[in-house]
C-alpha cells in the first residue's frame, strides 16, 4: 500500500516535466517552460484576443500540459492546455497585451481554461483548434481579500442596462452634439456600501473613434446576493479550422 501511495505521489509530481521517448509513445512531451512550448502558448493567447468579440483581453497565467505529435508529411501538432487571466485592457484597446495589467482578485476578475491545437510548419505556428471556457473568481475568494468589494453583476440585469443607457445619454449631452452609440456592456458591479452601480462599457463614435468609459449611476437601496455570477465563454464551443489556416 505504501508503495502504491508513493507511486501516485510521484505521478502527480511528474506534472509537466518532459516525458522520455519510449516504446509505444508516438508523441513527445516537452517541459512547460520550454521556449518552444511558451511560443505556442503565446500564439494561442494572441488568437484568443484577436477572436474575442467583446470584453477584456486575456494574458497567459500558466501552461498546464503539452503534447507534440508528428504530422505527415511534415510538421508537428502541439496539443496544449493553458490557463488565462483577465486584464484591464478592452479588446478594442490597441495596447499590446504584454503591457496590460492583470485584473486584481478584489475586482472580481475572470479566469480562462483553454485547450488548443497548433500546427507547427516551417517554424511557424497556426491554430487549428481552440476551445476556451471562462468564469469569474468565486465570491468567497473575493471576500477573503476584500470584504466590501463589489461582485460582478449579470450583464442582462435590468439595472445594469438602465445604468449604461442613462450614463451614455448623459455623456452624449455633454459632448456638443457628437453622436455616441452603445457598443457593449463589458462589466458591471453593484456596490452595496455606497448604493451605486458601476458599469464598464464601450461606445463607438460615428466617425469610428473608440472611447472607453466607466460611469456611475445612482442606485435605490438595491442589494445583490453574493451567489449571483456573470459567466461567459471566450469562444463557447470549440472551433476547428483547416490545418495551416
Amino acid at each position: 500500500m505504501k508503495s502504491l501511495v508513493l507511486l501516485l505521489c510521484l505521478a502527480q509530481l511528474w506534472g509537466c516535466h518532459s516525458a522520455p521517448h519510449g516504446p509505444g509513445l508516438i508523441y513527445r512531451q516537452p517541459n512547460c517552460d520550454d521556449p518552444e512550448t511558451e511560443e505556442a502558448a503565446l500564439v494561442a493567447i494572441d488568437y484568443i484576443n484577436q477572436d474575442l468579440p467583446w470584453g477584456y483581453k486575456h494574458t497567459l497565467n500558466q501552461i498546464d500540459e503539452v503534447k507534440v505529435w508528428p504530422q505527415q508529411p511534415s510538421g508537428e501538432l502541439f496539443e496544449i492546455e493553458i490557463d488565462t487571466l483577465e486584464t484591464t485592457c478592452h479588446v478594442l484597446d490597441p495596447t499590446p497585451v504584454a503591457r496590460c495589467s492583470v485584473r486584481q482578485l478584489k475586482e472580481h476578475a475572470v479566469e480562462g481554461d483553454c485547450d488548443f491545437q497548433l500546427l507547427k510548419l516551417d517554424g511557424k505556428f497556426s491554430v487549428v483548434y481552440a476551445k476556451c471556457d471562462s468564469s469569474p473568481d468565486s465570491a468567497e475568494d473575493v471576500r477573503k481579500v476584500c470584504q466590501d468589494c463589489p461582485l460582478l453583476a449579470p450583464l442582462n440585469d435590468t439595472r445594469v442596462v438602465h445604468a449604461a443607457k442613462a450614463a451614455l445619454a448623459a455623456f452624449n449631452a455633454q459632448n456638443n452634439g457628437s453622436n455616441f452609440q452603445l457598443e457593449e456592456i463589458s462589466r458591471a458591479q453593484l456596490v452595496v456600501k455606497t448604493e451605486i452601480l458601476l458599469t464598464g462599457w464601450a461606445v463607438r463614435w460615428h466617425f469610428g473613434n473608440v472611447l472607453y468609459v466607466v460611469e456611475r449611476e445612482a442606485g435605490k437601496n438595491r442589494r445583490r446576493g453574493s451567489d449571483e455570477k456573470a459567466r461567459r465563454g471566450l469562444f463557447g464551443k470549440g472551433r476547428k479550422h483547416p490545418k495551416g489556416v
